[in-house]
Parts: structure tokens; sequence; C-alpha cells
């Protein structure tokens, strides 16, 4: 019978799967961001590369906090922070209109993936407060940074846009991957469970049965006892 390698697991899909879809996530917009800072020698770019290279290294601890206490609980942060650097690159990238607003599909994805419903809707709800929240703020004049305009271009329209898109949609597309693969391998466990508590079901059944079988052997013994000591002293009398 097939056996399954004790990972690292939440209820619903093995944190380091999770790791690896943040670790592809993150890395091309860290390496975006740190051209864009070489290029224009802007300070916010230069800051908003450092807080995406904290948010690539902080995937480190991460696997190690779920892997010491593996209930999920390390996700937590790694999907705020997710959310939080989302929205900065929206704030630097153009506003509410930028391409990547596509990638706050991410934090909720991965909390509906490893954290379960009720944490799913805080995370959506949470982003979309934000969102809307910045949205307001660009409305009222607030000043939206856009560094990639300094450089000619723009992630609202053209091909930045495409590529942030596809980024987000091949990340998503890699996470959902990782659900289904995930499902599939909870139902093949629960199948393999359900298979062998039918077999030693099946077993304790026998056994009952045998038991039965025993016991009313041993009543119809006890009976012929009792007969051959009564029949005897009944004869002896007539």
């Amino acid at each position: 019978m097939k056996k399954f390698a004790a990972k690292p697991s939440t209820p619903y899909l093995q944190v380091g799967d999770f790791v690896i879809a943040r670790t592809l996530l993150t890395l091309p917009l860290v390496g975006t961001l740190l051209v864009l800072a070489l290029a224009t020698r802007d300070p916010l770019a230069w800051w908003v590369t450092g807080v995406g290279g904290l948010v690539v290294l902080s995937n480190i601890p991460v696997a190690l906090w779920t892997r010491a206490s593996p209930k999920g609980r390390g996700v937590w942060p790694a999907v705020v922070a997710d959310a939080l650097f989302v929205l900065l690159i929206v704030q630097v990238t153009g506003g509410p209109g930028s391409a990547v607003a596509v990638l706050l599909l991410w934090p909720a994805l991965a909390a509906s993936m490893l954290l379960g419903p009720g944490p799913t809707y805080a995370v959506a709800l949470a982003e979309v407060a934000l969102f809307a929240g910045l949205a307001y703020l660009a409305q009222r004049g607030v000043a939206v940074a856009d560094l990639p305009a300094s450089l000619g271009v723009s992630v609202a329209n053209g091909w930045a846009a495409v590529a942030v898109i596809a980024l987000g949609l091949m990340v998503i597309a890699y996470a959902a991957g990782l659900l289904a693969g995930s499902l599939v391998t909870a139902n093949a466990r629960l199948k393999e469970s359900l298979a062998v508590e039918r077999a030693r079901v099946a077993v304790q059944q026998e056994i009952n049965r045998r038991f039965l079988v025993l016991e009313e052997t041993g009543a119809i013994l006890s009976r012929l006892q009792d007969l051959e000591t009564i029949l005897p002293q009944a004869l002896g009398k007539l």
C-alpha cells in the first residue's frame, strides 16, 4: 500500500508549495524594481526594492516556522506581507489604475488554500478596503508615484501591463494547479484510509461471527452434558 511522506502542511496545501509560488511571484517583481532603481536612481525606488528584498527573504523564516509548527501559523504573516507589498507597488506604479493591482488576487488565493474560508474572507475584505482607500486618496489629489513613467513605460496599458498581468495569471494558474494536486492527494489519502477501515471492519465482523459460533457451540455442548447426566438418572427411576 502506498505510503505518503509526512511534510509540513496545512489543511489545504503543503506550505512548501506556497513558498515556491511566493518566490516565483516576488522575485520577478523585486528584479524589476531593482532595474528601475538602477535606471532612475530614485531613492523611493531603492526603498521599495529593499522592502521587496525583505519580502523575498521572509520565505526562509516562513518555511522554518511552519516546519516547527505544522499548522500553517507561519502563513498568516506572509499573506499579510504579500498584500501590503502588492499595495505598495500599486501605489508607486501609478495608483489604482496600475496593472499590478491584479496581483492582489494572490494573497486571497493563498489564504483560501492555506488558511480556510474565514481568513480568506478577512484577507479579501481587508484588501478591498485598502485598495478602495488608495483609490479615494488618489481621487482626493494625494500624490501617487509612477516610477516606470520616468523611463517612458506605463503599467496601466501597453506591453508592460500585459507582462504584469501575464505574471499574475501564471502565478494564479500555478497556485490553482497546486490546489488541484492537493485535492487529488487528499482524496487518495481518504480512499486509502477508507479501504483500511473497511478491511478492519470486515476482520472484526469475522472475529465476532466466530465468537458467536463458539458461544453457540459451547451452549449446545453444555446442554448435551446436562442430558448425559440427567438422562441416566431418569431412566433409572423407570
